[in-house]
């Protein structure tokens, strides 16, 4: 969908300190040849003290604060989650809210690993609510062991610790989103559940997606499903530069997710045809690791700090989550972003 006035007026992120990749090598917690796959340099893991509702609070706070923006002035609030947060029956996006300040509705999505999908909720909000002055998506997970190993859990990728925040508004931000569109696959679905019951008397722990992936090839072969993985990017990135007017070669930045080199090439680059030198978060994310949700808004906080993000600028994301969902966005630059906090 084309939008017409949905601006970003803040974007923050909070991540914890990095651990190198060579010493989870040299300690056996993560396999030489995975390593040398996914390309990985470092992980931002958090300390026994940091959670995921904590991340987003404190990157919720960034972006309010770049933004202009006071936490009782959010219409909307959507928060986007994967890992269980912590508690059960709680509500994490209450939580972001009472710590911001915030009395609004709000809405906890587990939406995988596709953050995105929180801003298209969010940006639909704000398009149906002519009195909504801003709209605040958040994204924020932790992997705990033993519940998950975040090394081993998946091959090509690690996942990593932390949390981002988008400010939305109808009112004038550094940026625009010109246009947002998702495509799904829910023929994909069995990939991340493989043969475990819905609901399991004692749940498998650590986590194996891996282990649940080879459990669903006998429905889904490896052929099918990279097939359906493809078209799911391609035709989500198509859709949405056609939306946007533009092309991928009038494309300047693109956030893809935090990946590794083999995964990101194969999945992301290669079914809409570029190459790892158009992926302007690469460095960044090679050094951080796979946040889940948090990797698409994580990704345009990167870009706005680092003053790459100039007038007329345009940045291509995308989100992508099982179950399966691609979510992309074309978003133009107006003027060069805050980020003094």
């Amino acid at each position: 969908m084309r939008w017409s006035d949905i601006h970003i007026r803040g974007v923050g992120a909070s991540l914890p300190a990095r651990a190198p990749v060579d010493e989870a090598v040299a300690t056996g917690r993560y396999d030489a040849e995975e390593a040398e796959r996914s390309d990985q340099l470092a992980l931002a893991i958090a300390a026994p003290d940091e959670h995921a509702p904590g991340f987003a609070v404190a990157a919720a706070r960034i972006a309010l604060e770049r933004g202009g923006c006071a936490g009782s002035d959010i219409a909307y609030l959507a928060h986007c989650w994967f890992m269980h947060p912590g508690i059960d029956l709680s509500s994490t996006s209450s939580y972001i809210l009472r710590e911001l300040g915030g009395r609004c509705p709000s809405i906890d999505m587990r939406s995988s690993c596709n953050g995105l999908a929180g801003v298209e909720v969010a940006c639909a909000y704000l398009a149906a609510h002519s009195d909504a002055r801003s709209v605040l998506v958040t994204a924020a997970d932790c992997w705990p062991s033993p519940r998950i190993d975040r090394w081993r859990a998946t091959a090509e990728l690690v996942w990593a610790d932390g949390g981002a925040a988008w400010l939305l508004s109808r009112e004038p931000g550094f940026a625009r989103i010109v246009a947002m569109t998702t495509v799904a696959d829910p023929t994909l679905e069995p990939l991340y559940r493989g043969a475990e019951p819905l609901w399991p008397s004692v749940p498998r722990h650590p986590i194996d997606l891996d282990r649940r992936v080879y459990e669903s090839m006998s429905d889904l072969p490896v052929d099918v499903v990279q097939a359906r993985c493809e078209a799911g990017m391609r035709d989500s990135v198509s859709q949405v530069v056609a939306e946007a007017g533009v092309t991928l070669r009038e494309i300047d930045h693109v956030v893809l997710p935090f990946v590794g080199r083999k995964m990101l090439t194969r999945d992301c680059l290669q079914p809409i045809g570029l190459d790892m030198s158009r992926v302007t978060t690469w460095e960044f994310g090679r050094r951080t690791g796979h946040t889940g949700p948090a990797d698409p808004l994580v990704g345009l906080n990167c870009l706005a700090e680092s003053g790459v993000l100039t007038a007329g600028s345009r940045t291509l994301v995308v989100g992508i989550g099982g179950g399966f969902s691609w979510t992309a966005a074309v978003v133009e630059t107006l003027h060069p972003p805050t980020t003094q906090e």
